[in-house]
């Protein structure tokens, strides 16, 4: 009064143990691919567009280019005050 184990046994075993391993890959891609999901949408939100960087390139510049023209009035004005 054995358990005969037969081909189809070991076949339906192995393939339900493969089964289940591809099941919790699978699980783990799908994981992963929200996570991407995810991703991409903080990447779309804080991705700064050629046009705002080379608006705040100009707005940079002129702010010290207005510094350099200050300086150059400070300069002049204590060379003023030195030929005196």
């Amino acid at each position: 009064m054995g358990i005969e184990i037969t081909g189809v046994m070991i076949v339906n075993l192995v393939l339900g143990v493969a089964g289940t391993f591809i099941g919790i890959w699978l699980k783990r891609l799908d994981n992963d691919f929200a996570d991407l999901k995810t991703d991409i949408k903080e990447i779309k939100r804080d991705y700064q567009t050629k046009e705002m960087a080379n608006a705040d390139a100009k707005h940079a510049d002129a702010i010290l280019s207005e510094i350099r023209d200050q300086l150059k009035n400070i300069n002049q004005k204590l060379d003023n005050k030195a030929d005196k």
